[in-house]
């Protein structure tokens, strides 16, 4: 594959995130890349990991953030520096030529634009996206299951009504493989579903 011709901020080579002074706000940043990692951060603000891949992580605070292909981070950002305008930052790992992109965070009460150099990804390289890796950590207490108010259910002294089947197969038919669950293959309705519901 060649390599990447640049890096964008939500599809775009400009953009602008706004947002009040003393407000936390949650960031979602996903690689859709092929090929290349990114390191994630904006200028003067910690970020507080909450989600990796769509699971609850314990909430430790970064300066920048690893995002590597293909992968999902939800963040937090506490809009609590003097107000102005600030970098986002998304630039390439590990790759001999380095493709940066920015962002703005803008402060709404902000006149002032983004001034002082972009902040640079931290310079460890691998060793250091592996201990950041290392210091990720579910949180398994978030979303859990929480006390039955009924009781809990005892699975071998529940006497079953009824019971449901499913058996799938894969008939070749008029010489297409066509896959079914008990015997039934599925058919386009009228209907779309979500317009039925």
């Amino acid at each position: 594959m060649p390599f990447p011709d640049g890096v964008l901020i939500n599809g775009q080579t400009q953009a602008t995130f706004t947002g009040d002074l003393g407000k936390t706000y949650m960031f979602r940043i996903s690689n859709v890349g092929l090929s290349t990692s990114l390191n994630f951060r904006i200028q003067g603000h910690k970020m507080k990991l909450v989600e990796v891949e769509g699971s609850h992580v314990i909430q430790n605070l970064y300066d920048s953030l690893d995002v590597h292909v293909g992968q999902s981070i939800t963040i937090l950002v506490t809009l609590d520096q003097p107000p102005k305008d600030y970098y986002i930052v998304a630039s390439t790992r590990f790759t001999k030529t380095v493709l940066t992109a920015t962002a703005v965070l803008h402060y709404a009460n902000s006149n002032a634009p983004v001034s002082g150099p972009v902040p640079a990804a931290p310079a460890n390289g691998f060793d250091w996206s592996m201990e950041q890796a290392r210091t990720y950590r579910w949180n398994l207490t978030s979303n859990a299951a929480r006390p039955n108010p009924q009781g809990s259910f005892h699975y071998g002294t529940i006497t079953p009504t009824k019971t449901i089947v499913l058996a799938n197969s894969t008939p070749l038919i008029n010489g297409k493989l066509r896959y079914a669950v008990n015997g039934v293959s599925y058919i386009n309705p009228d209907t779309p579903l979500k317009l039925a519901d």
